[in-house]
C-alpha cells in the first residue's frame, strides 16, 4: 500500500511540473466576468498570466514561497507582506500588515517557463535515454547556458535565446563558448 501511494505522490509531483503555459494558451481559456475586489487588483496576475486577479486582503492565504508546479496561491495588497505560517502548506503563507506601511505590492514570481526550461523538463520526462544526449542547462533568468554537454562528454555552443547547436564547436571537453 505504501509503494501504490509513493508512486502516485511522484507521478503527481511529475505531473505538476510538466504543467506549460504554452502561446495561445490565454485563448482556451473561458471569459471571466468584471472583478469586484476589496482592494487592487493584479493585471495579468492569475493562471498563466491570462487574467487580472484580486489582490489578497489581511487574514487571506497567500504565497509565501514558489514552488513550481503548484497553483498560485495569489499576492498580498499594498501595506501588506506574505507571511509564511506553521501549520500551513508548504509555501503557503498569510497576508500580515507590513513593517513598512509604504510597501508596494509584492511582485509574484513568473509563472510560466522559459523555452530552455521547457526542454530541460521534457527531455528529463522523456523516460529516453540515447547516446548524445543533452540536458539544457539554464541560467537564473531561464536561458540556455552558452556551453552545453551531453552524456558522452561532448560540450558545444548553443545560442543563450533559442537552443539552437552550433555544430561546428562540438567538441571533447570544454568548447569555450
Amino acid at each position: 500500500m505504501f509503494v501504490k501511494f509513493l508512486c502516485f505522490l511522484v507521478l503527481a509531483c511529475i505531473g505538476a511540473e510538466a504543467m506549460v503555459c504554452f502561446k495561445g494558451i490565454c485563448d482556451k481559456l473561458p471569459e471571466r466576468g468584471p472583478l469586484n475586489c476589496e482592494g487592487s487588483v493584479i493585471k495579468n496576475g492569475g493562471f498563466c498570466r491570462c487574467f487580472d486577479v484580486c489582490a489578497k486582503q489581511e487574514g487571506e492565504t497567500c504565497e509565501a514561497e514558489f514552488i513550481r508546479g503548484r497553483p498560485q496561491l495569489g499576492t498580498c495588497d499594498k501595506g501588506l507582506t506574505c507571511k509564511a505560517q506553521e501549520h500551513m502548506i508548504i509555501g503557503a503563507g498569510k497576508c500580515v500588515k507590513s513593517e513598512d506601511s509604504n510597501e508596494t505590492v509584492q511582485k509574484p514570481e513568473r509563472s510560466t517557463r522559459t523555452l530552455c526550461e521547457q526542454r530541460r523538463i521534457s527531455s528529463m520526462i522523456s523516460m529516453v535515454v540515447y547516446r548524445g544526449q543533452w540536458f539544457p542547462k539554464c541560467d537564473t533568468q531561464g536561458l540556455f547556458v552558452a556551453e552545453q554537454c551531453d552524456n558522452i562528454g561532448q560540450c558545444f555552443c548553443v545560442d543563450v535565446h533559442t537552443g539552437v547547436v552550433d555544430e561546428t564547436t562540438k567538441v571533447l571537453g570544454s568548447a569555450n563558448c
